[in-house]
């Protein structure tokens, strides 16, 4: 089992930068549960760092990702609006593509490289919801 870890999360897969947290586990059988402040990202990453039994080393059974999705305010100003639409609007299928860290000035929600109709769906039911 996992003694000390850290997580790491990536927009591309291939830059990890600093350790978003690490920590010890409780060596037992019960489920563990890891949180930490939210990073826009694709990929998560597990380093363990040692073995409870200081094993070269280690197992996990499952890895359960749970992630806050980002609401529909592109701009920030607290609103789910038509300036946020237009922002999504400008980018709408940039050939250029949306990269890290910016992925289209926020309107690519689903991090895939191009503002699109997913964007626009998951854009609209955050607003619908706003107006609930």
């Amino acid at each position: 089992m996992i003694d000390e870890y850290e997580f790491y999360v990536s927009s591309d897969g291939v830059t990890w930068g600093t350790a978003v947290v690490s920590g010890t586990l409780a060596n037992d059988k019960t489920e563990k549960q890891v949180s930490f402040d939210g990073k826009l990202g694709r990929f998560v990453r597990l380093k363990a760092l040692s073995e409870v039994n200081d094993n070269p080393w280690t197992t996990m059974a499952e890895l359960n990702v749970l992630a806050v999705q980002p609401d529909s305010d592109i701009n920030n100003d607290s609103k789910v609006n038509l300036e946020d639409l237009a922002v999504l609007a400008t980018w709408w299928d940039d050939d250029g593509g949306c990269v890290a860290p910016g992925w289209c000035g926020g309107a690519d929600f689903d991090m895939s490289g191009t503002v699109d109709f997913f964007d626009l769906a998951y854009f609209v039911e955050n607003w619908l919801r706003q107006e609930k």
